[in-house]
């Protein structure tokens, strides 16, 4: 069965997520000389026994952290790092979705009661 290509989509606790991005923080740069290093990217692939990952790098080091979550689209997501641990962090329990649209460039985190679009695109690529 063929997945149908939606962008990447993620259903992940918020625990969870905190603690994937707790570990990848230690290999973010606190002021990156790239933008890209300021960021995590998340990925994850329809494929047998592989679960999403989260990684940092800083050029010298790799981090990479799986994350249990469901999977509903595949693909590939920058995130800005910082911003998106204070924000998962502040939350209540909850259960987040993460993806971005097939048409979109704006990565979304949205919880039952609320949606926020980040202002950088996959990769980290300004949106336009």
């Amino acid at each position: 069965m063929e997945a149908v290509k939606t962008g990447l989509r993620l259903v992940v606790e918020k625990g969870d997520l905190e603690r994937a991005l707790s570990v990848c923080l230690r290999c973010v740069p606190s002021k990156p000389t790239i933008s890209q290093l300021g960021g995590v990217l998340v990925r994850g692939r329809f494929q047998e026994g592989e679960s999403p990952v989260v990684t940092a790098t800083d050029l010298d080091a790799q981090v990479v952290a799986g994350l249990r979550a469901r999977l509903e689209g595949e693909g590939e997501l920058w995130l800005p790092a910082r911003e998106t641990f204070d924000l998962v962090r502040r939350l209540p329990e909850c259960t987040l979705e993460v993806g971005q649209a097939e048409r979109s460039t704006l990565p979304w985190t949205a919880t039952a009661k609320s949606r926020f679009a980040w202002p950088l695109g996959s990769a980290g690529t300004a949106a336009a």
